[in-house]
Formats: C-alpha cells, sequence, structure tokens
C-alpha cells in the first residue's frame, strides 16, 4: 500500500459500492474469535498478525490525510467510526479518533457510533468511546433513544441469562454520566423500559443510580403499572421468536446493519401484548364452540 501511495494512487477513489480505500480497511478488519485463546494456536496467532497489518494500514491512511469523517454512499452513510464498531475493531475506534474522528457523527438512521456498540452491549467499544468523549447523553435522532436506552432494551431482551459483562456495560454509562432519567421521543426512560420488558436486575441498577421510580410515562403510567402489566400480559415465547422479533427492530433502525440496534421496546411490548391478548380471545371462542 505504501508503494502504491508514494506513486500517486488516489485513497479518496470510491469503490461501486460507494466506499473510499479507509472504509474498505475496516470492512475487512480480521476478527479474533473468543475460542482462539491459546497463544500458541496458529489460527490465533494468524489472526494477530492479519490485525497488525490492517492497523498499519489504517495508520498509513490516517498518516497521508485521508478524509477521517467521509461516509460512505448509499443508504448507510456511516463513517470510518461506525463501521469500526460494526466490525468490532477497537483498536481502530481509538487511532481514528486519534486522528481527529467525529465521535458524535450521525449515519442515516441517526445513530452515532456509541448508540451502535451500546445496542449490541459491546464493553470494549464502549469504554473507548466514552473515554474519547463520545457524547452520552445523545438521542437517536428518529427516537430520542439515548446509548442507555439502547443498552437497557438489548440487556432486557436477551433471551439467556443476564451476563456481567452486560451489567458492566450499563454500569459504564452511567459511571461517566448517562442520564437514566433522561426520555425518549415515545417518553419513556431507561427504568421505565426495564420495567415494561420486566428486567428486574436492570431495575436494581438504575435505581441505584438515582432513576425515578415514580415518574410518569406520556401515558400516565407509573413503574409499578408498567411491571406489573408486563407480568400479567406477557406470554413466554420460544427463543427463536423472541430473537426474530429483535432482530427487526434491529433491522428497522439500523439501516444495513446486521446486528447493531436502536430500537422501540414500548412498540415492541404493545406488539407483544396484543398478541397475547388476541391468543386469549381466540381460546375464549374456542371454549364457547366446545360449550355449545
Amino acid at each position: 500500500m505504501q508503494c502504491l501511495m508514494s506513486a500517486g494512487a488516489d485513497p479518496e477513489l470510491r469503490d461501486q459500492l460507494g466506499r473510499t480505500t479507509l472504509h474498505l480497511v475496516l470492512t475487512g478488519w480480521p476478527s479474533i474469535l473468543t475460542t482462539w485463546s491459546k497463544a500458541d494456536c496458529k489460527f490465533h496467532t494468524a489472526g494477530i498478525g492479519a490485525q497488525s497489518q490492517a492497523q498499519a494500514c489504517l495508520h498509513l491512511l490516517c498518516e497521508h490525510g485521508v478524509n477521517i469523517n467521509a461516509e460512505t454512499e448509499g443508504e448507510s452513510h456511516q463513517t470510518a467510526l461506525h463501521l469500526s464498531v460494526r466490525y468490532a475493531a477497537l483498536s481502530a475506534v481509538q487511532t481514528l479518533a486519534s486522528y481527529g474522528a467525529d465521535l458524535n457523527a450521525v449515519d442515516s438512521s441517526g445513530m452515532t457510533p456509541l448508540h451502535m456498540a451500546a445496542g449490541i452491549l459491546h464493553k470494549g467499544l464502549i469504554t473507548s468511546l466514552i473515554r474519547q468523549n463520545a457524547d452520552v447523553n445523545m438521542g437517536v435522532r428518529h427516537s430520542g433513544n439515548t446509548a442507555l436506552h439502547l443498552a437497557s432494551v438489548a440487556m432486557a431482551m436477551k433471551t439467556t441469562n443476564t451476563l456481567e459483562d452486560d451489567i458492566s456495560c450499563i454500569s459504564e454509562l452511567l459511571e461517566h454520566g448517562a442520564d437514566p432519567n433522561a426520555e425518549n421521543k415515545a417518553g419513556m426512560t431507561p427504568l421505565q423500559e426495564a420495567c415494561s420488558m420486566g428486567s428486574k436486575d436492570l431495575l436494581d441498577l438504575l435505581l441505584q443510580y438515582g432513576a425515578n421510580i415514580n415518574k410518569l410515562s406520556h401515558a400516565g403510567e407509573n413503574c409499578l403499572f408498567l411491571f406489573l402489566n408486563h407480568l400479567s400480559n406477557g406470554i413466554p415465547v420460544q427463543a427463536g421468536e423472541t430473537q426474530d422479533l429483535q432482530q427487526g427492530q434491529f433491522t428497522h433502525e439500523a439501516g444495513l446493519m446486521d446486528n447493531t440496534a436502536d430500537h422501540s421496546s414500548s412498540s415492541m411490548n404493545s406488539s407483544f401484548i396484543n398478541f397475547s391478548q388476541t391468543n386469549m380471545l381466540q381460546e375464549a371462542e374456542k371454549d364457547s364452540h366446545v360449550a355449545g
């Protein structure tokens, strides 16, 4: 790459998908699986080497003066920093920030890199972006969800047991000034979202950081009502069905991203309740026919 650039190659030229050389370096960022834990594992060693090469290419482009904040053309309009989060390139986040990347740039979904990191509960990315002074209370353009809203809903929607890493993501945001009483455009705070989804672990954590348990939603509902409403209306669904609901919400606001998410848990809970009520009505009709 250095030889090509020295010979006059233009790194700002775009491919047919509207990506510059900088974007391509990040979309091809090598990943190292957590299962490759042994230092003598040949896959782990190869992965480390590939990441080092990618990092060297990134440094070379930055030193050459490429447009750090150039957006991809097409639907997503993501910057290199967005792509770093999308492809979990932690070291790239740190490098781009040191060269002046806009930490609060928004993509076509109105999301910042921190929103994306919070939506997938990636502790390393969240920590790195916060340390580089990303705005922890900035809302998504269309929904008003903050990073704390996104992380809270992502944690509450998990079908597996709550992990310590998930709790630490929420704690990291709260420790660095995330407002537990911030309202999104639906008038819901992170605590109200947690109550409406029945997440006890999340409830306890938010209350420790001063979340207002008596704050009313725009519909006039308090946290106790939201929590009890979840218990009375929530019909357990299969893990696959829950995953489909979550993926649908992720896709709705995250544009071309596969997993990163800004989603409205309020609308999801409403759909969940309607689903439950419809099934109960259907059961009642069946019983009446049997009785007849």
